[in-house]
């Protein structure tokens, strides 16, 4: 057999990961800027969440006539939707702490994601708005693939998801440490007891 052959098919079997985000359509948005914002958006004293940021960045994105479009080190690249259909489960999960809890939550799963041209824009749409969002990622473990995210835009609260990477885009089952971490991350918030 040719070398050439078995190197590229070695290659080709390489498993890949999809994105996935998972939303909670139970939990409104109000009731976690309560429980991390005072009523000037500035971040409550009483949130232990600030100790699992890992990351803060901003993200500008422009809305046009002819496309989305993102700005990423000062160049402008176009943005084009991968659209999947979007799954509902429930999650139950039995954690033990000191006492044995079972938890039991429907949770909207989104393979869907945004993709970008390779090589940047040099034109701006005569016609566009500007949408800004700072976005917050937090994670229970440093090297974890599991990461909470909140999307702030005007110091208020406009989206929240776990983000992860998950090895078939047909999921129909979240493993068990993904429900832990879900939980987790809900109870540390005081959103799920």
């Amino acid at each position: 057999m040719n070398r050439r052959n078995t190197t590229r098919s070695t290659v080709d079997n390489k498993p890949k990961t999809y994105p996935i985000k998972i939303y909670f359509p139970t939990i409104s948005r109000d009731i976690l800027q309560k429980n991390l914002f005072d009523n000037n958006g500035r971040k409550s004293n009483t949130s232990t969440l600030s100790t699992y940021l890992v990351n803060e960045n901003v993200k500008t994105t422009l809305y046009g006539s002819t496309g989305m479009f993102d700005i990423t080190d000062n160049n402008l690249y176009q943005l084009y939707p991968i659209d999947k259909p979007v799954k509902e489960l429930t999650i139950s999960a039995t954690l033990k702490d000191n006492v044995k809890q079972n938890y039991v939550l429907n949770v909207l799963v989104d393979s869907s994601y945004m993709k970008r041209y390779t090589t940047p824009s040099f034109q701006i749409p005569y016609e566009y708005h500007t949408e800004k969002i700072k976005i917050n990622t937090y994670k229970l473990v440093p090297n974890s693939n599991t990461q909470f995210i909140i999307e702030l835009k005007d110091n208020k609260i406009h989206d929240f998801y776990i983000k992860t990477n998950v090895g078939e885009t047909n999921i129909v089952e979240i493993n068990t440490f993904l429900k832990k971490d879900i939980i987790s991350f809900l109870s540390l918030l005081n959103l799920y007891r």
